[in-house]
C-alpha cells in the first residue's frame, strides 16, 4: 500500500509546514511587524511601487476600462522593465562604489540574458520582456512581492474600477519622486512604452533608481520615513494597532542596537532576557518576541523528532511509536549532552533535566543519527519548558496548541524514562499534528506532503521523502534592512546593524506619541 502515496507525483513537495506550527510563530510576527514579509527587503521598492503606478495612471488618463484584462497586462510589462531598470541602476552605481549594496534586488537571475546583452551593446530595444506577461493571469514579481507591504504601510490601496489605487501617502511620493525624474526621452518614457533604453539613460538617472540611495531624493526618504513612523489613518482600529505594535518593534530594535548587532541577536538576547529578569519587569513587546522564538524552538524540535521518525519508519517498511523508539535506543551512539545515549533513553525524565544545557539550542549542532535527533528533539523540548514555565500564562491560546501538549506531557512523565516521554510526544505532539495538517490540505486539493499514514497502531512510511526540520525565517532581519536603508539606523557589514544620531530622535518620537 505505501507504494501508492506520492506515487507518479509530478511535484513532490517536502512541505515547509509539515506539523501546521510554523504558521503560530509566523503570524504572532507578522502582527509585530505591520505588513513586512520575508522576502520584501529593500525600502525603494516601497516608494518607487506607487510612483510607477502614478505615472502609469498619469499616461492612461482617457482610458475608459481601467480594469481590463489588456490594461492589467500593460501595467505588469511596465513592472518588469522597472525590475530590469533597478537592476541595471543599482549595477552601474555598484560599480563605481563598491559599498552600494545590491542585497534584495529582484529578478536578477532572471533578467541575466537581457542584462548581458545591455552591458555587451550599451542599449537594448524591446517592449516585452517577458512571454508570459501577455496572459491574463501574470503578476509582475515585484509588484507581487511588494503589494501588501505598501498597502500595510498606506502606499496603495485596492480598487474595484482599477488594478490598484493610490492613496494619500502614496500620491505624496508619487508626487515628490515626479518633481526629479526626467518627463521625456529618459528611463520613465521606456518604462511606461518600452523601446531603445542605452547605457546613458541609466548613467544619467541611476541615482534614482538604485535601491540602495533612497537619500538621492529627500523628500522620497522625508515621505517612507513618516510611513514608518505614522500610522496613515485614525479611522481603523486594525491601522493603529499594527503601528503601535510596529512601533513597538522599532522602539525595542533601536534601544538594543547600542550595541553592533544582527536582528537574530536581538531575538536570543530578548529571549535570555525573558526568562532570567522578573516577570513584572517585562513588557508587553519583550514578551511577544519571547514568544515568538519559544514557538520557534518548539516547532523546530516537533520537526526534528518527525524527521528522526520519517526516516527511522522508511528504514524499518513501518512501525509503531514504540517500535521506532526501540530502535533508536538500539541505535544510538552518543547525543550532545551525554556520552552514553542508552542510559538517558532509560533515565528518569527528572534526572535527564538536570543534566541538561539551558543553551543547547544556540550551542550545539543538530546530530544526522535519527536516535541521536530524538534525544537532542526531546532535550531541547525539556529545556525550553523549564525555561518558560513563569511566563506560559503571558503566551497566548491557540487552537490545538501542541507545544503546551507536549509541555503538559513532559511536566506529567517527569518521574517516568525518558524514552516514554519520546514515545508520548511522539504519538500527540507530531503524529497527530502532521495526519491533520497533511491530511486538511490534500482535501483542500493541495500537494501531498504526508510522510506516513496509520494502519492500526503501526505507521507506514510513504514514498521517502526528506523533512528538513528548520525554525522559520524572520522578518525582522528585512524589517531592520529597511529601517537602515531610510537611515532610522545604520547598517554594516556581515548583516550587523547599530543605532545612527536619528536613532535616538526616532524613539524619542514614538514615545511621545505613546
Amino acid at each position: 500500500m505505501n507504494s501508492f502515496w506520492n506515487k507518479g507525483e509530478k511535484d513532490i513537495i517536502q512541505g515547509l509546514d509539515v506539523l501546521g506550527l510554523r504558521s503560530i510563530d509566523q503570524h504572532i510576527e507578522t502582527q509585530l511587524l505591520a505588513s513586512i514579509t520575508t522576502i520584501s527587503i529593500r525600502a525603494r521598492y516601497l516608494s518607487l511601487i506607487p510612483w510607477i503606478v502614478g505615472e502609469f495612471f498619469n499616461s492612461h488618463k482617457d482610458e475608459v476600462n481601467l480594469d481590463s484584462d489588456a490594461f492589467r497586462q500593460l501595467l505588469m510589462q511596465v513592472f518588469d522593465r522597472l525590475e530590469l531598470v533597478l537592476i541595471l541602476a543599482t549595477n552601474y552605481e555598484k560599480s563605481l562604489d563598491s559599498k552600494v549594496l545590491a542585497t534584495g534586488i529582484i529578478g536578477a537571475e532572471v533578467h541575466k540574458e537581457i542584462t548581458d546583452e545591455f552591458n555587451e551593446k550599451g542599449e537594448i530595444d524591446i517592449v516585452i520582456l517577458k512571454d508570459k506577461s501577455t496572459g491574463n493571469n501574470y503578476i509582475n514579481p515585484t509588484y507581487g512581492t511588494y503589494y501588501n507591504p505598501c498597502r500595510g504601510f498606506g502606499l496603495l490601496e485596492s480598487s474595484p474600477t482599477a488594478p490598484v489605487a493610490l492613496p494619500p501617502n502614496g500620491t505624496a511620493i508619487y508626487q515628490a519622486r515626479k518633481k526629479m525624474i526626467k518627463r521625456d526621452g529618459g528611463i520613465l518614457s521606456w518604462l511606461l512604452h518600452g523601446g531603445n533604453l542605452t547605457k546613458e539613460m541609466i548613467t544619467q538617472e541611476a541615482q534614482y533608481f538604485s535601491i540602495d540611495n533612497i537619500d538621492s531624493i529627500p523628500e522620497e526618504m522625508e515621505l517612507l520615513q513618516e510611513s514608518f513612523l505614522m500610522p496613515f489613518t485614525n479611522e481603523s482600529d486594525d491601522v493603529l494597532e499594527s503601528y503601535t505594535k510596529f512601533n513597538d518593534t522599532m522602539v525595542w530594535t533601536l534601544n538594543q542596537l547600542n550595541e553592533v548587532k544582527r536582528p537574530q541577536e536581538l531575538i536570543y538576547d530578548n529571549y535570555d532576557y525573558c526568562i532570567t529578569e522578573e516577570t513584572t519587569n517585562l513588557s508587553t513587546i519583550e514578551l511577544n518576541w519571547f514568544e515568538f522564538e519559544l514557538r520557534r524552538r518548539v516547532h523546530f524540535s516537533l520537526e526534528l523528532l518527525l524527521k528522526a521518525l520519517s526516516n527511522t519508519l522508511y528504514d524499518l517498511n513501518g512501525a509503531t511509536a514504540v517500535q521506532v523508539v526501540n530502535n533508536w535506543i538500539e541505535d544510538i551512539k552518543f547525543s550532545n549532552n551525554i556520552e552514553d545515549g542508552v542510559e538517558h533513553y532509560n533515565a528518569i525524565m527528572s534526572d535527564y533535566h538536570n543534566s541538561l544545557n539551558d543553551d543547547i539550542f544556540r550551542k550545539f549542532q543538530t546530530p544526522e543519527n535519527s536516535s541521536e535527533q530524538a534525544l537532542y528533539a526531546i532535550s531541547m523540548l525539556e529545556v525550553c519548558r523549564r525555561q518558560s514555565a513563569k511566563l506560559l500564562d503571558s503566551v497566548s491560546n491557540v487552537e490545538n496548541d501542541y507545544m503546551r501538549k507536549a509541555f503538559e506531557i513532559l511536566d506529567e512523565l517527569h518521574t517516568s524514562k525518558v524514552y516514554e516521554s519520546i514515545v508520548k510526544v511522539t504519538n500527540f505532539c507530531v503524529v497527530e499534528p502532521h495526519l491533520k495538517t497533511t491530511l486538511r490540505k490534500m482535501g483542500q486539493g493541495q500537494q501531498c506532503s504526508l510522510r506516513f499514514f496509520p494502519e492500526g497502531k503501526k505507521l507506514v512510511p510513504t514514498l521517502r521523502i526528506d523533512t528538513n526540520a528548520g525554525v522559520s525565517g524572520s522578518r525582522l532581519n528585512n524589517t531592520i534592512r529597511m529601517m537602515s536603508d531610510i537611515g532610522i539606523c545604520d547598517a554594516l557589514d556581515n548583516g550587523n546593524f547599530i543605532k545612527n544620531d536619528m536613532s535616538d530622535d526616532v524613539i524619542n518620537r514614538l514615545r511621545e506619541t505613546e
